[in-house]
């Protein structure tokens, strides 16, 4: 039966279907499965990749690694952000009627 199954894979080959397609870990699985699979592991690191890298640079601000005179923190950001929408200064505006 092994020798029918390999030939079976090379006429598959010949047929122009790809190497993953007949990968050992593909068996009993169609490639659109572990392709969307895939999709959806990277989704995951899009989305959490943002979140890590304010995360480090909040860190790296909070410790004096990356001094305030160089980049602010996201804090002082939010914060200084917040500050200029609510102050009632017609300089900037303000969200209060």
């Amino acid at each position: 039966m092994p020798d029918t199954a390999n030939a079976d894979l090379v006429a598959r080959d010949q047929a122009g279907l790809t190497a993953a397609a007949l990968s050992s870990d593909a068996v009993g699985r169609t490639p659109a499965r572990s392709t969307a699979r895939r999709r959806r592991n990277r989704s995951w690191y899009r989305l959490l990749s943002p979140v890590v890298v304010v995360g480090l640079w909040q860190v790296a601000s909070s410790t004096g690694i990356l001094p305030a005179s160089k980049l602010a923190s996201p804090a002082s950001i939010v914060h200084t952000a917040y500050t200029l929408v609510v102050t009632n200064s017609p300089t900037y505006g303000s969200s209060r009627s």
